[in-house]
């Protein structure tokens, strides 16, 4: 196994293979309502890279901007606000626990914090916030928290946010209900018990479980069902038990001052307070009182919308939409008299005119109308006819389109087909908001595949829908397959695996819309090149169905449907000819609906449903006569497997044995085995003893079947079996007791299979195990605390976790706090757990995908902040690079200067060679640079991209030009001495020849 020491060799960093699809959005989406607070205008805000997070917006371009990524990455933490104490807003979210939670915020990341998270209980989706009320410094709240709904309260600290009071201890609570504060006290609507038929009473609160009573109950077990001040006294509206009647009720918040005013003709639907008076909407009328008999009286008969309840107070009017029988929907007030109980305007005769939301900007009341039939517009009233007037007429690209307004730091915020607007009551004001941040469209790759020595994988947009691609790690190999056609996109979202490999070829689903025509499925194969890609079989009949099953030798088993006939059993030889019906295992239109197939020996095991016995185990050997029913879990029309679990993974062969999951009348869904014999066909274990279901999925790994079994004691927990009952135990109880571990995505990496688990004292996070309960554990805890390192595809169970057996690594979707979703590695142990690169630095996310390895490259799919999700390459090799590159020096050499400064001296480079990439050459002294006369060493040096290094010396020697020397007389071989000498030789020479002329002067 690798030991991984700092980056590896090639892991400089990911780079882009392709940018598939250019552009960007400059503006947010706006999901869900606008609130808000002070100067700041929030809301839920979706992208590709972040999902649904919480945003907000002074109503500037670079004040429009993301809060916080409460769940990073592209996932969605779905904010939901719901109240506000001293400048912060209070919202849920689905956060990094994977559970829901309780935040505020002040607007800035640093002040968004996390008070409280839901223990994992209970049915997440009954999860809820429903009213409340600011009292004081205490923002009190309904909420459907630990198994129950009960009043709750939070001082904006974690600490300080807890259950008031478990009025009705069990799975329903006291459901608290219109959170009224008169003075210092919280009042409300209650359950006093869980009793039959369900009777609230008036209860009332000081944030302290002993003040928290109930104050009065209603006569004959009506029901309180409103509560509102209205001038310093709580009027109470009560439902009678017994019929669609109703009365209200004056309180002072005693028992004793709780008195009736007057009986009702119907059950009040919605209220509103209107200075010293209470609007009722009732039925098809609308109704007042000022909490006396005399001062209740009907103002008029309208409807009001409930399914679009936008009520707006200002300047002594309430507006609010409603229609009558001469009227659509349209803009109503009332002043609280019978004559000013109004429409406002009739903005489209005939027709709605109003749309749906409303909100008021100093004294006046702005709307979304229309006064064409398919217009949106913004209207705005001063509550008169005459001052209703049109501000601006809006683009309407879509049929319909849900609509919210508030109004901030004196301008108007609105949404109209998902997007923000603001406005400041002028058609030239009224623009769309743009983000200083705007958001790369990308590809979207998904479900990248090994096929030859490169990669296929489908990208997707709004644009160009579902395409093919292929890549071989590098820029200039990835490159798009073929059109199928125009619209097409491949069905990858109905299965696990949508690509089925053969050899070099590859099989997939694809749809075709044809012009005026249905969706309609065809069957393709592909070698990665356009010539290569074909469609075998197009799928006759409206909305035709086909998903790959399993490969048995060279034949590829499918499930399809034609004109004909239903859903059956076909193969493939991988011709268009060859593609034919196996057996119409349910004669005529029906479909026998095969699913959860293996290949035993050269035979296909699968579950199907003949009409007769219900889904059960059959086998075929390719012919329609070797196509049988194999054995009958349960007798008649009931079915060895059901309805949800026809896509769970039960089916694995190891070993040259099938293992599966069924049921039969004296067990629930439990693990067993066959060796291709009815009479080998046996059950495993009964972990769940009895008709309770134990099995949930199972893998085949490292020569070991792991599974994910639940019992009544432990949950569902990590097992592992070896094909016996004595040898399948459980490995760990990872959540202790009878909370669940959810053990997902096995995964081998060596000797040590990976996979994720979750406990409440770490949240998701990799485990490991080597097959025996004393070797399980926590491998590490990346992000640290409850928050989940990992994510899972909460439908498919899919986990961002890809072995390369190569490498003897495992790569994964890691998510911590400083650097959001990145790329990690492991080598199985937690010092060989780390992060490979902070591709998006900061909180941000990459979050890798579709990870495949091709020889020295790990191609994937991830977010870059400039150019969306598309496909990047990183080069790994097999193991760390700990050898130097191989490096030869150039000759030493000589030259001569021409005088004694010396010379620039050019010399011949160096040459190295490495086994994984191309060094970096260094010198000492550059060649052309000046050299000094004399003799330099010149050291070069070789580094490749791990850090190896070697070196070597060659010498530059520069010499000076010799003195030229005088000229020598003529019979003289060599001289010697200075000047002084030169001179005395020369007086000698003529000394002698003087002696000689004087010897020969006497003849």
């Amino acid at each position: 196994m690798p030991v991984l020491l700092g980056l590896p060799s090639h892991a400089a960093g990911s780079s882009l293979l392709r940018d598939a699809r250019s552009g960007q959005d400059d503006t947010p989406s706006a999901c869900r309502s606008l609130v808000a607070v002070g100067n700041t205008v929030y809301f839920s805000s979706e992208s590709a890279s972040m999902g649904s997070e919480l945003w907000k917006s002074d109503g500037s371009v670079g004040g429009t901007v993301l809060v916080k990524d409460v769940l990073p990455g592209p996932g969605s933490s779905t904010p939901y606000t719901f109240g506000e104490l001293e400048g912060s807003l209070f919202f849920t979210a689905r956060g990094s626990t994977q559970r829901l939670e309780l935040w505020k915020t002040d607007g800035t990341p640093t002040g968004t914090v996390r008070l409280f998270t839901v223990p994992d209980e209970g049915d997440s989706s009954e999860v809820s916030i429903t009213e409340w009320a600011r009292v004081g410094g205490t923002l009190f709240f309904s909420a459907h928290f630990i198994g129950s709904q009960e009043l709750w309260k939070t001082d904006g600290t974690p600490a300080g946010t807890v259950r008031v009071k478990d009025i009705v201890p069990g799975d329903v609570g006291s459901i608290p209900s219109s959170l009224t504060a008169l003075g210092s006290t919280l009042y409300f609507s209650a359950r006093a018990s869980g009793g039959s038929p369900p009777s609230s009473g008036l209860w009332k609160s000081d944030g302290t479980e002993a003040g928290t009573v109930q104050v009065w109950s209603p006569p004959s077990s009506g029901s309180v069902i409103g509560v509102d001040e209205v001038g310093g006294s709580l009027l109470v509206q009560v439902m009678s038990s017994s019929s669609t009647e109703s009365s209200l009720w004056k309180s002072d918040g005693t028992a004793a001052g709780t008195v009736k005013v007057v009986d009702l003709p119907h059950v009040v639907l919605e209220r509103a307070v209107l200075g010293g008076q209470l609007v009722l909407w009732m039925e098809e009328e609308v109704w007042v009182t000022d909490g006396t008999a005399g001062g209740t009286r009907r103002l008029q008969a309208v409807s009001r919308d409930r399914l679009r309840p936008s009520m707006v107070v200002v300047g002594g009017q309430a507006f609010f939409l409603g229609s009558d029988p001469s009227r659509g929907l349209e803009l109503w007030t009332t002043d609280g008299t019978e004559s000013g109980t109004r429409p406002v305007k009739d903005l489209l005769p005939g027709g709605n005119g109003a749309l749906g939301a409303m909100t008021a900007l100093g004294g006046t009341v702005y709307f979304m109308g229309k006064d064409t039939a398919g217009a949106v517009q913004l209207w705005k009233t001063d509550g008169t006819e005459a001052g209703t007037v049109k501000v601006a007429e809006l683009p309407v690209e879509r049929t319909s389109s849900s609509y919210s307004m508030a109004s901030a730091g004196g301008r108007l915020f609105f949404t109209h087909e998902d997007r923000l607007w603001v406005s400041d009551g002028t058609a030239a004001g009224t623009v769309r908001l743009v983000s200083s941040r705007p958001e790369p469209r990308g590809s979207n790759p998904y479900r990248m595949t090994r096929l030859g020595g490169g990669a296929i994988f489908a990208s997707h947009d709004s644009e160009n829908g579902h395409t093919l691609w292929k890549t071989d790690g590098t820029v200039a190999g990835t490159v798009r397959v073929k059109d199928l056609r125009q619209g097409s996109g491949l069905l990858a979202l109905d299965s696990p695996e949508p690509w089925v490999v053969r050899g070099d070829v590859a099989f997939f689903f694809a749809s075709e819309l044809p012009v005026g025509g249905w969706l309609q499925r065809s069957l393709w194969r592909t070698d990665g090149t356009e010539a290569g890609t074909s469609r075998l079989k197009k799928l006759d009949g409206f909305f035709g169905e086909g998903w790959p099953l399993a490969l048995v030798g060279d034949t590829l088993f499918l499930a399809l449907s034609d004109s004909t006939r239903g859903v059956e059993l076909w193969k493939t030889d991988g011709t268009a000819e060859g593609t034919v019906l196996v057996k119409d295992v349910k004669p005529g239109s029906g479909s026998s609906q095969p699913v959860q197939a293996a290949a035993l020996g050269n035979r296909l095991f699968f579950w199907a449903d003949d009409g007769t016995h219900g889904v059960e185990l059959w086998t075929s050997d390719g012919t329609e006569a070797g196509t049988v029913l194999f054995k009958e879990f349960a007798p008649g029309l009931a079915s060895g497997l059901g309805e949800s679990e026809l896509r769970r993974p039960l089916m694995a062969v190891l070993d040259g044995t099938l293992y599966f999951g069924a049921r039969d009348t004296a067990h629930g869904l439990e693990l067993w085995k066959t060796d291709g014999t009815v009479e080998g066909t046996v059950l495993v274990k009964d972990v769940n003893p009895g008709s309770w279901d134990s099995l949930s999925r199972m893998t085949a790994v490292g020569g070991r079947l792991y599974l994910s079994l639940y019992d009544e004691a432990h949950g569902l927990e990590p097992w592992v079996s070896d094909g016996t009952e004595a040898g399948t135990v459980r490995l760990a109880d990872v959540k202790p007791g009878e909370a669940s571990g959810s053990p997902l995505g096995f995964t081998r990496v060596g000797d040590t299979v990976l996979f994720l688990a979750r406990d409440t004292a770490h949240g998701a996070e990799l485990w490991k195990t080597d097959g025996t309960p004393a070797g399980t554990a926590l491998l590490a805890d990346v992000w640290p605390g409850p928050d989940s390192a990992l994510r899972f595809d909460s439908r498919t169970g899919e986990v961002a976790l890809w072995g390369v057996e190569e490498l003897g690594l495992a790569f994964f979707m890691g998510t911590e706090a400083s650097s959001g979703q990145e790329l990690w590695v492991t080598d199985g142990t937690a010092a060989g757990t780390r992060q490979v690169e902070d591709l998006v630095p900061g909180e941000g996310s990459s979050t890798p995908s579709n990870l495949v390895y091709l020889g020295g490259k790990l191609v994937f799919a991830a977010m870059d902040p400039l150019v969306g999700n598309e496909p990047r390459v990183l080069q790994w090799g097999l193991t760390p690079d700990t050898t130097a590159p191989v490096l030869t020096c150039p000759a030493s050499l000589s030259s001569t200067a021409p005088d004694a400064n010396g010379m620039a001296v050019s010399y011949n480079p160096a040459s190295a060679t490495d086994d994984r990439d191309t060094p970096v050459i260094e010198y000492g002294q550059a060649s052309g640079s000046l050299f000094p006369v004399g003799t330099t060493a010149v050291t070069v040096t070789a580094t490749d991209s791990a850090g190896n290094r070697s070196s070597c010396t060659f010498e530059v020697t520069v010499k000076t030009e010799p003195t030229e020397p005088a000229p020598r007389p003529e019979g003289f071989a060599c001289s010697s001495g200075g000047p002084g000498a030169s001179a005395f030789w020369i007086l000698l020479a003529l000394l002698a020849v003087a002696c000689v002329r004087r010897r020969e002067s006497p003849r």
